[in-house]
């Protein structure tokens, strides 16, 4: 028995290539399932482009997609811009492979879209309001804050003063007060 799905434009999470590894090419593959729009940066994007990946949009130099006009180029030329790309174009959530240092271009946007982003190592979201998920034992969890972030939690223990673990294999829990904070889980 086969089961079809149809895919709404912009139902699933865009996908913003800001960097990426050649080791991440299995993460890419499993964002790419449902066919997201798939916008990239020049830094990346040969090495999208050498995937056989389609891409839909590149922020940045026309000149490198002179003999593909399928691609619409957009004149941005920073994170917060193509952030912001995405929530004028009404796209409800918003998929980053990128780095840590991608955060501080994250936070002016928690409140206009779903974001998410995969770096190497982790994944990482902005926490809005509550953050609840069921983890095994032992996982370590961090914790990212701006200044004066207030929060609680419950179903971990503190290792330091960004990390924690979880006591037993449930349903962790974090409800934010006040501050930037975003939650790190390594992958």
């Amino acid at each position: 028995m086969s089961s079809h799905h149809i895919v709404r434009e912009k139902q699933e999470p865009a996908l913003l290539v800001l960097a990426f590894e050649y080791e991440q090419e299995e993460m890419l593959g499993q964002l790419l399932e449902w066919s997201p729009t798939v916008a990239v940066t020049p830094s990346v994007f040969d090495k999208i482009n050498s995937l056989g990946i389609k891409i839909d949009l590149c922020f940045g130099k026309a000149e490198i997609i002179n003999n593909q006009p399928e691609i619409k180029n957009i004149q941005l030329k920073n994170t917060s811009q193509y952030i912001q790309y995405f929530v004028d174009n009404s796209y409800p959530a918003l998929t980053i492979l990128g780095t840590k240092a991608d955060l501080s271009s994250l936070t002016p946007f928690v409140n206009s879209l779903d974001l998410v982003l995969i770096t190497e190592w982790q994944k990482i979201i902005p926490l809005k309001n509550t953050y609840q998920k069921w983890l095994p034992k032992g996982k370590i969890m961090e914790i990212i804050k701006g200044d004066n972030a207030e929060f609680n939690w419950e179903g971990l223990n503190p290792i330091d003063n960004h990390q924690f673990v979880t006591t037993e294999d449930g349903i962790i829990y974090f409800e934010y007060k006040k501050g930037s904070i975003f939650i790190a889980e390594y992958i």
